[in-house]
Order: structure tokens, then C-alpha cells, then sequence
């Protein structure tokens, strides 16, 4: 920590005496320099009308927002740079509700500055960023927040040696807010040495990072160290036939906590996102492919949007009590991304549902215990009560856009953590992992692979072991330019010290048959074993048969049957069977056809025989260049459910598409049986008065109706943007 104190207060002073010793009139020209004024301008009207009452309610807001951002950059010489500017971002809005007026305003200030040094052998990096926020709300008292970082970096690049790299950080957060109860004031250091070496087929590679982190407030401050090292080696022998990789990992974090607070840890597997776009309640039930969405997709705020759900795939049993959804950072100039504090400022309409599951199909709602939004580290904080469980899902219904118009909130990633007892001082946890895989190339006609992985971790004080091994062997081969095969085998046994072995085995079998150029077929065999000492033994059978047409030029066909045994370790065995038939037609360029029509037939022990047919039909028109046209009709039909129907037509207008003013107009009809029906028509204007300049004007009016309530809703926004 001494080291840290001296480094942090050095550098700025080595810094000031440089500037002021070295530098003259000459030098404090900027080489560069690139100034952005954004001036905006926003008023949004909603009149909402509850059906069963007639009771309205209006809301109107105002906004007026100013962006200005600054960067400069100064080249020294060829080796020396410096980079400093900064943005001061103010927003000021009134809002009104059924006539009660309400002023909020809101300001940030972020200047940095850092000095480089890039050198063929050598790089280095000192640098500094402060942010400064400002609230404010009629007739309350301004609050206040503050984040400070010192940086330093050092790259070494020898020539056949290994290479180095040191990361120096001290970050500062701390507020003055309007209650003693959010005063919040942290401090946290981190150095971090990584270092690589590659020498002839083997790659050595050490990662060590030390944090510590103090809240001045709770008085609460732990110690944490990791150490990562692995050595990674790939060769290949008899020109390609054979090819070998293998890999040992080691990895060994500390943590040490001093005081009162919470003790978490991340969870012993950083874990796989997933999302699904399309969740609604009660989300207990799922099926393959629900789950194919990136998270980035998700947006927490839009209309007319049904519940959604994301997560993480540990793979296997993994104890978590806590998830960070971690958001994208807002950048004014860049992306539409809401701030910490808009977000805040509505954190509390979101209602958060989690579920485990052991399959990823069926769901358990697990008992949520504390939820917050984190404004300094801009994420949403949530626990529930601890599980232990290899998929962990998290449930939400997006807010609507006019709580925050022209924003969106987006998901950059998830992070897991794990809850200690109180009583616990420190917590250690060894893991090491060795893999290694080998291919083979039999013929010309025929491969083969074979893999193997054992991973065994070891955690303190709880004295908990889990190892896991896992194998697998493929082989594929081609009979004749009309046939390929493949077989796919694997096993994986999860031993832990206070649970009973898990063995799973799965196999695979698929035959590929390119009969003609417009004709393919695929089938596959799937089996899966699955040997659970505490919970027993579950059997899945598939079968899957998949037809390719090319009908012509520009139309296709594909039909698809499957057939599924499962006897889970439950006894409630299921027979599921799925018809899936779909196409593609484009008749020309300028249209385009997309359908498809699928029914699945369940039959459980035990429970009714169900039933769910979809289709789905979309269809794009072009006939100018400045006109396009979307149809998207979906028709859903299930047992026990009533028949969901969901309409989306888009049209856009782009007379003029080139030149310095561009006008476009859009129409937008989206109907939900289950939901709401959402209208809107969007015209637009975007005149550049010089390359320097922007003016956009934009008018969005509309009507979102429900089983219960209708709202209608007016926006205008003008924006000036100046470039220098």
C-alpha cells in the first residue's frame, strides 16, 4: 500500500514539473484537437386512460440537454505522446403529472489526461481521470458524486525473453448525498504483472493480480491475491497426420476480509450467458433453442415488449446467491445508452423474478433477498437465496421508452458471486486443470479425435474438493461424394467431496446425404445417460430428420420431423414429437418471403396430452429505393392457452436518401393478442448545413392499448450538433 501511496503522489508531481520545466509556448501547441457541441432539445406527452375507471392520467416532459467534449493530442516525439480533454455533459427537464410540476437537473464533468511512451522494446502509460456528478430535484438539496483514478502502465518487449506487462491502479469513489444512509466512500488498489513466453511449440503464460479494497464507511476492507499460470503446447507430426495440444493450468486466489461486510467471492465457474428475447410468465417451462438470443440484444427498455430472460451455463452444480447485470457504459457521443443516474432514477419499476434449473428446461423460482442499482459501477445488484445449481436465469418485462425517450439500456455482461458467513476471515481456492486433445487423419476419406480433460478444485475453509473428468472421441468419414457420416462419444464424471458422483454419457450419430445439388437430408440419433447418485438415473432418445430443398432460383424448402424419449430420474416419462416445415422465396430483388409452420405433440405420464402449433409469416417490399415495406404476422397455439396472435408492419419513406437533407418518415403497427397493440408514425428531417454542422429534427405520435389501459403519446426532439 506504501509503495501505491508514493507511486500515486509521484507521478502527478514528476507530471507538473514536466510540463512546466520542459515545455515551451511551441510545445503547448496540440497537434490535434477535436471539439463536439451537442445541443438538444426534448418534449414528450402522454395521456393514459385506465379502461375499467375512465381514469386519466397526463404526463408531459421537458428536456433540455448540453454535451460538450474536448480532446487534444500533442506528439512530444515519435516515442511520446500526450492525450488530455474532457466532457461536461448537463441535462435540465421538467416534468408534469396531471398539473404537478417537478424540476430535476442533473450534470457531469470527466477531464483526463495521460502521457504515453511506445517504444519497440518498451511502453509506458501514466495517466489520470476524474468525474464529477451533480442531481438535483425541486426543493431538495443537491447531491453530489465523485470517482478519481490514477493509472500507470509498463510494457516490456524483449527480444526472446519474456515479455511483461505491470498495471498500477487506484480508483476513488465517494458521494454527498442528501441522507447519511447512501454515504458511500471506497477506495480500492490493484496491481496486476502479466507475463508471456512463447518458445518453439510451447506458450508459457502468469497472470498475478492483487486488489485491495476498503469501504471507509462500514469500515470494511479485504485483501485479495490471484495467481494463474499455465503452459500451453501444440505440435503436429508425419506432415499433419497426427496433431497434439495439451494444456496444465494452475490457479490460486486468496481473499482476506478485515471488518464488517458482505463476504463475496465469484463462484467457482465464471459461467456461459445466454438470453432469450421471448420468456413470458410464469418462465418455468423452456425448450432446445430458447436460449440462442446474444445478451447484447437485450434491451431494458422499449414497448411493447414481452417478458425476456438471460443468465449464466456453468455446465455444472455451481453455489451462487448473487448476479450483477453489468451495463453498457453511456457514451453521449456514441451511443444512446441511459446514464447512472436516468437509471437510478427508475430502477425501482423493474420487477426482477430468478430461477435454477438442472436442464435448462424446467425452472424453479428462487426467493429474492436484496436488489439495488449500483450508480458508481452502473449495474443492477441482485441476490436471492443461495443454490447450487448449473443454469441461473434472471426474469424481467422491459420498461417503456417513455420514462426515458430516445434511451435504451443494454446488458454488456453478467458476473456471479457467491456469499460467505459472516464468521469467515479467509477463503482460498486452489484449482488445476490439465487437457489435452489429439487428432488423427486416418485416410483421405476418414478422421478421428480423441479428448480428455480433468479439472479438480479445492476451496478453505470449507475444506470442499470437486474434480471433474471429462472425455470424448469422434469420428467422421466420408463413403462417397453422397455420403458422410460422423459418431460423436463422451463422458464426463463430477465427483464432490459432500455430494454423490454425477455420470453423464452422451452419443451421437449423424448421416449427411447430398443426393443432389437442390436435395440434402441429415439424421441424427442422439442418446444421453445421465447417472445421479442422490437425485438417479434419467434416459433421453432423439431422433431428428432434417430435408434441404431448392424448389428454384431463389425459392427454398426445408422439412423437418423429430421424434424424442425422455425418462427423467422423476419417473414422469414424456414422448415429444415435432413437424417443422419452412421456406424462403425471392421472386426478385425487390421482394422477399419468409415462412414457416411447426407443431409439437407432448405426452407426459401423469398429466393431459398438449399440444402447440406456430407459424409465422414475413414479407419485405422494396418496389423504390426510397420505400421498404415489413409484414411479420405470428400465430401461436397451446394447450391450456389462449391463441396469441402477434401483427408488426413497418413502412419507411427516404425521398431524398443522399445529399445534405434527408427526410424520412416511417409507419409502425405492432399487435399482440396477449399484450398490447402499439401504433406510431415517425417523421424525421436530418439537414447538414456544412460538414461541421447537423441539424435533425424528429416528431414521433402513437397509441399503446391494452386489455386495461390505452395511452397515447407525442414526442418532438431537435438536435444541433457542431463539429470542430
Amino acid at each position: 500500500m506504501k509503495i501505491l501511496n508514493r507511486f500515486f503522489i509521484t507521478v502527478p508531481l514528476l507530471l507538473t514539473l514536466y510540463f512546466i520545466t520542459l515545455l515551451s509556448p511551441n510545445l503547448l501547441r496540440a497537434d490535434s484537437m477535436r471539439l463536439l457541441t451537442d445541443l438538444e432539445y426534448r418534449v414528450s406527452d402522454n395521456k393514459q386512460t385506465i379502461k375499467a375507471t375512465d381514469a386519466v392520467t397526463k404526463r408531459w416532459r421537458g428536456l433540455f440537454s448540453q454535451l460538450y467534449s474536448l480532446d487534444l493530442q500533442k506528439e512530444f516525439s515519435p516515442t511520446l505522446g500526450l492525450n488530455a480533454g474532457g466532457t461536461f455533459l448537463y441535462h435540465d427537464s421538467t416534468s408534469k403529472v396531471d398539473g404537478e410540476s417537478t424540476d430535476d437537473w442533473n450534470s457531469s464533468t470527466r477531464p483526463y489526461i495521460d502521457l504515453n511512451l511506445n517504444t519497440p522494446i518498451l511502453g509506458a502509460v501514466t495517466a489520470y481521470r476524474k468525474s464529477q456528478i451533480k442531481q438535483g430535484v425541486s426543493n431538495r438539496e443537491t447531491s453530489r458524486r465523485f470517482t478519481e483514478e490514477y493509472a500507470g502502465q509498463l510494457n516490456w518487449k524483449p527480444v526472446e525473453l519474456p515479455e511483461l506487462d505491470l498495471y498500477l491502479t487506484r480508483s476513488l469513489a465517494w458521494n454527498e448525498p442528501t441522507t447519511t444512509e447512501q454515504k458511500t466512500d471506497t477506495e480500492t488498489d490493484t496491481v496486476q504483472l502479466i507475463s508471456r513466453y512463447d518458445y518453439q511449440n510451447y506458450r508459457f503464460n502468469y497472470n498475478y493480480m492483487h486488489t485491495d479494497y476498503l469501504n471507509k464507511v462500514a469500515a470494511f476492507n479485504n485483501l485479495a491475491d490471484s495467481h494463474n499460470g499455465s503452459v500451453r503446447y501444440n505440435n503436429s507430426f508425419q506432415d499433419g497426420k497426427y496433431t497434439f495440444n495439451g494444456n496444465v493450468r494452475l490457479k490460486y486466489d486468496s481473499i482476506e476480509f478485515r471488518g464488517n461486510g458482505d463476504r463475496r467471492v465469484p463462484t467457482s465457474s465464471a459461467g456461459t450467458p445466454f438470453a432469450n428475447l421471448n420468456d413470458p410468465p410464469p418462465a418455468t417451462s423452456n425448450v432446445f433453442g430458447d436460449f440462442n438470443d446474444p445478451l447484447i440484444k437485450i434491451n431494458l427498455l422499449q414497448d411493447a415488449a414481452q417478458q425476456l430472460s438471460f443468465g449464466l451455463d456453468y455446465i455444472m452444480n455451481v453455489a451462487v446467491d448473487t448476479l450483477y447485470v453489468n451495463l453498457v457504459n453511456p457514451d453521449s457521443v456514441n451511443n444512446s445508452q441511459a446514464t447512472e443516474g436516468e437509471v437510478d432514477g427508475i430502477k425501482n419499476g423493474y420487477v426482477w423474478s430468478v430461477y435454477v434449473s438442472d436442464d435448462q428446461l424446467s425452472w424453479t423460482n428462487v426467493v429474492i433477498t436484496a436488489k439495488n442499482f449500483n450508480v458508481f459501477e452502473n449495474r443492477f445488484e441482485i441476490s436471492f437465496a443461495a443454490v447450487d445449481a448449473p443454469y441461473v436465469k434472471i426474469a424481467v418485462t422491459p420498461l417503456p421508452t417513455l420514462l426515458l425517450p430516445g434511451k435504451e439500456i443494454r446488458i454488456a455482461n453478467l458476473t456471479s458471486l457467491r456469499t460467505l458467513p459472516a464468521d469467515v476471515s479467509e477463503f482460498t481456492s486452489t484449482e488445476w486443470t490439465t487437457d489435452f486433445g489429439l487428432n488423427w487423419k486416418i485416410s483421405a476419406k476418414t478422421d478421428a479425435g480423441f479428448n480428455l480433460l480433468y479439472r479438480e478444485e479445492r476451496t478453505e475453509p470449507f475444506d470442499n474438493k470437486r474434480s471433474l473428468l471429462s472425455t470424448s472421441a469422434r469420428v467422421s468419414h466420408r463413403f462417397n461424394p453422397v455420403y458422410f457420416g460422423n459418431l460423436n462419444l463422451s463422458r464426463a464424471q463430477i465427483m464432490e467431496s459432500d455430494q454423490g458422483d454425477r455420470v453423464s454419457t452422451t452419443f451421437s450419430a449423424a448421416l449427411v446425404a447430398k443426393h443432389l445439388p437442390t436435395f440434402d437430408q441429415q439424421l441424427t440419433y442422439s442418446f444421453a445417460h445421465a447417472d445421479d447418485q442422490d437425485d438417479g438415473v434419467s434416459i433421453n432418445h432423439s431422433l431428428l430428420l432434417r430435408n434441404n430443398f431448392i424448389l428454384y432460383e431463389g425459392w427454398s424448402l426445408y422439412l423437418d420431423g423429430s421424434y424424442s424419449l425422455v425418462n427423467p430420474a422423476n419417473g414422469r416419462n414424456s414422448d415429444v414429437a415435432l413437424a417443422r416445415l419452412g421456406s424462403n422465396l425471392v421472386p426478385n430483388r425487390w421482394m422477399n418471403f419468409t415462412c414457416y409452420y411447426d407443431s409439437t405433440w407432448t405426452d407426459t405420464a401423469g398429466e393431459p396430452f398438449r399440444t402447440k402449433q406456430s407459424g409465422r409469416l414475413i414479407a419485405n417490399w422494396v418496389p423504390l429505393s426510397t420505400i421498404s415495406m415489413t409484414a411479420d404476422i405470428l400465430r401461436t397455439e397451446e394447450s391450456g392457452k389462449e391463441l396469441a396472435i402477434r401483427r408488426q408492419y413497418f413502412i419507411n419513406w427516404a425521398p431524398f436518401p443522399d445529399g445534405t437533407l434527408q427526410f424520412r418518415c416511417s409507419y409502425a403497427q405492432i399487435s399482440d393478442s396477449r399484450l398490447e397493440d402499439v401504433v406510431t408514425i415517425s417523421p424525421s428531417v436530418r439537414w447538414s448545413i456544412n460538414r461541421k454542422t447537423a441539424l435533425t429534427a424528429e416528431y414521433s405520435t402513437g397509441t399503446r392499448e391494452s386489455e386495461t389501459e390505452k395511452n397515447e403519446f407525442e414526442s418532438t426532439r431537435i438536435d444541433l450538433r457542431f463539429f470542430y
